[in-house]
């Protein structure tokens, strides 16, 4: 399956789906962040001093509304995403992508 299709159909099933925090996380990369990323995306909030639970927790929330997440453990950075990257090049850090069920 081609990488934007499957970005689009997980920002779609978060949509259709409601952010009530059904789903799992998939990563996109364990030792990468999308931060920085070669499709010109940027985190849409960004939320630091907290732990990988939190921020995966908060982007599950109505609140937040995203569907993707960078997280960078040295400084408890937390970057929160309207649609997840499929080229992080940030080191130091891990993206996960949110998959409604």
């Amino acid at each position: 399956m081609d990488a934007g299709i499957g970005m689009l159909t997980a920002m779609l099933m978060v949509m259709a789906h409601g952010f009530d925090g059904e789903g799992t996380w998939q990563a996109i990369s364990t030792s990468l962040a999308c931060e920085t990323n070669s499709e010109g995306l940027t985190y849409t909030r960004k939320q630091t001093g907290i732990d990988l639970a939190t921020c995966k927790s908060n982007c599950e929330t109505s609140a937040i509304r995203c569907t993707a997440i960078d997280f960078i453990e040295s400084g408890g950075e937390c970057n929160y995403w309207n649609m997840p990257c499929s080229t992080p090049a940030e080191a130091n850090g891990v993206s996960y992508k949110f998959l409604a069920t």
